[in-house]
């Protein structure tokens, strides 16, 4: 079994299962827009889509600097998306990232790692993101961030 340490990122639309089952056109239009939005930002900071979930992205990047500047310009971009939008309009997602070693089976990953970026990213705040403090402390002093400490939390069977 081959294991690696990886950079683990999932990001979820807020709000998106209420809006779909409000305003369908307008669910699938906001998917359009996130995969227009997120995917030229993901593969310029060479992050690989491994899986996408709905309205979620599951990203593995082989460095965590790469993962947080991809985080961080992906939020900016969505924040100057927002100013000139509605409020029906706007994109908001979350996002949660988590440094962790992985096992690799059929080109997917699996393990711990993985399970505690998907638990994080619902902490975040909607246009925001949540990180391990694991993942901080991989990139504290190699990005320019400024990060708060939310204390510790219970991840559901973690």
């Amino acid at each position: 079994m081959e294991r690696k340490l990886t950079a683990i990122m999932f990001t979820d639309i807020v709000g998106y299962s209420k809006i779909m089952s409000t305003n369908e056109k307008r669910g699938l239009e906001l998917l359009d827009y996130q995969n227009e939005l997120v995917l030229p930002i993901v593969q310029n900071f060479n992050g690989k889509i491994l899986k996408r979930m709905g309205d979620a992205f599951f990203v593995d990047f082989s460095s965590s600097i790469n993962a947080i500047e991809c985080a961080v310009e992906i939020q900016k971009a969505l924040k100057k998306h927002n100013t000139i939008k509605d409020f029906e309009e706007k994109l908001l997602l979350r996002i949660g990232l988590h440094i962790g070693d992985v096992f690799i089976k059929e080109g997917d990953l699996f393990g711990e790692g993985i399970n505690v970026a998907a638990r994080l990213e619902p902490l975040a705040e909607p246009g925001g993101i949540c990180m391990s403090q694991a993942f901080y402390e991989s990139v504290k002093v190699k990005s320019d961030f400024s990060a708060v400490r939310i204390g510790d939390v219970a991840l559901k069977n973690i």
